[in-house]
């Protein structure tokens, strides 16, 4: 990618990225919109950016070793590998920014606006991601996922 690139969260939700990245549950804004993003992803969700908001610079989602994932997120919504072409960097681009405003929408919206402590409501937000994922095992539809877990980590 150009060495001055820039990964933008949507302005609107600059505020939500202050919020989860002041002291805790992240430490940087970087690590705060890869988590968005594959919120964003799970849901599977994507919002337009509109106004960009203050960016992070490319350099550091490198040093983190989280190109792979921008990448990985590409190829995934593009199911063709030329999304990952040099002509192609602002769809690349684009498809994780409105993955991160996806996710911080809804991290806005079911658990920041929530009583409580923020990093208590992120762990909430995670503990419904797993239960949500638990698809049923054949032949085993009426066990909840602590007896899967039981039966050898079926459900975990």
């Amino acid at each position: 990618m150009i060495d001055d690139r820039r990964l933008r969260p949507a302005e609107r939700y600059e505020k939500t990225l202050d919020a989860i990245t002041s002291g805790h549950p992240f430490d940087t804004k970087q690590a705060a919109m890869m988590f968005a993003a594959a919120l964003g992803r799970s849901l599977p969700k994507r919002e337009e950016l509109g106004k960009a908001g203050e960016g992070v610079r490319w350099q550091v989602f490198e040093r983190s070793q989280d190109a792979a994932f921008v990448y990985a997120l590409g190829l995934s919504e593009n199911k063709a590998i030329d999304v990952l072409s040099s002509d192609k960097e602002e769809e690349l681009v684009q498809i994780f920014e409105e993955y991160v405003a996806a996710g911080l929408q809804h991290i806005q919206e079911h658990y920041l606006d929530r009583p409580g402590d923020i990093l208590d409501n992120i762990l909430l937000l995670l503990a419904d991601a797993r239960h949500a994922d638990t698809a049923a095992v054949p032949g085993l539809e009426g066990l909840s996922t602590a007896d899967l877990s039981l039966l050898g980590g079926l459900g975990a």
